[in-house]
């Protein structure tokens, strides 16, 4: 399995037999270049997919396309989590929400190996949550615009400096002992 950020807070998981978008733009969707058939929103917000062949999922509820498992948990009105399982992997998705709203659903995370969150506001606290369910990897998001909000989440987890990597390859079998923060380039995916 491999996950790359395309941007902001969007992310492209390759499995061995299918691929999904997370929050993908508008022009990321038409180009598709990615060949995803599963497209992901952590907004809840309505979307127009440009052809049918693909899955669009928006809300809460549970998933099971090509193999890949989806549970889609509301947090706000405005936010929805994700727990993926991907060729074994389990992948937590928080993009959005306080910490009220994220600590409502931290049971539901307890499962992930890998959890991505986006940079911001609610560093120290997802850091924590990340240690106290047992994550392997934590992967804080942020645009290249974002630079001191990932820089500030990184000082948080006493990881400053952490290089960036263009991409996060892992086998279920090869998952670290302990807590691994991952940064990842923000980059098209080509």
């Amino acid at each position: 399995m491999e996950i790359r950020n395309l941007g902001s807070k969007t992310l492209w998981i390759k499995g061995k037999s299918e691929s999904l978008l997370i929050n993908p733009a508008d022009t990321l969707l038409a180009e598709n270049k990615h060949k995803s058939r599963i497209i992901i929103f952590s907004d809840g917000g309505p979307r127009k997919i440009l052809d049918n062949d693909r899955v669009v999922i928006n809300g809460p509820g549970e998933y099971e396309i090509g193999g890949i498992e989806v549970r889609g948990i509301r947090m706000s009105e405005a936010a929805i989590a994700y727990v993926l399982t991907v060729d074994g992997v389990k992948i937590g998705v928080v993009l959005g929400g306080g910490s009220q709203e994220i600590e409502k659903i931290s049971s539901e995370l307890e499962v992930s190996d890998i959890l991505v969150v986006e940079a911001g506001a609610e560093d120290r606290y997802l850091i924590g949550l990340a240690h106290r369910i047992g994550v392997n990897y934590l992967i804080p998001l942020a645009g290249e615009e974002e630079r001191q909000k990932l820089e500030a989440f990184l000082d948080a987890a006493d990881t400053e400096g952490k290089a960036a990597v263009e991409s996060l390859k892992i086998e279920r079998t090869e998952l670290p002992e302990g807590m691994e923060v991952v940064v990842l380039k923000a980059n098209d995916g080509s």
